[in-house]
């Protein structure tokens, strides 16, 4: 969330997802006085509104379901073919939408151990 000090930074990677979460945060009140180093941090005792930091990204990923289905429709598919493929979007590992509860558990990815599984 370097972007929301209002503070240029060079990256690699386009920076569209980046503006998309600052101006998420910006509309959520987010200063940008909070670095999130470290994943136990408290964010209710910081003041970091994470609950509209987060809207965006999950009403965007929600909302790709359905435009999934209809390019699939638009573009001639059957509409078996194009609810398959709005539900591996929706419910495949990779996805936002699908993610929620059921990575809990799941095995650490790129880990030695295999029976090694992540904290709940």
């Amino acid at each position: 969330m370097t972007f929301c000090p209002w503070q240029y930074y060079f990256d690699v990677h386009p920076p569209l997802a980046k503006l998309l979460n600052a101006f998420a945060g910006y509309v959520a009140g987010f200063k940008g006085d909070f670095d999130f180093e470290n994943i136990s941090d408290d964010y209710v005792a910081n003041g970091v509104p994470y609950v509209g930091m987060r809207a965006l990204p999950a009403l965007l990923g929600t909302a790709a379901v359905p435009v999934v289905y209809a390019i699939m429709r638009e573009t001639g598919h059957m509409p078996a073919v194009a609810a398959l493929s709005a539900a591996l979007l929706a419910f495949g590992e990779c996805s936002e939408v699908g993610w929620g509860k059921r990575g809990q558990g799941r095995r650490r990815r790129g880990s030695g151990d295999k029976n090694e599984e992540l904290a709940g």
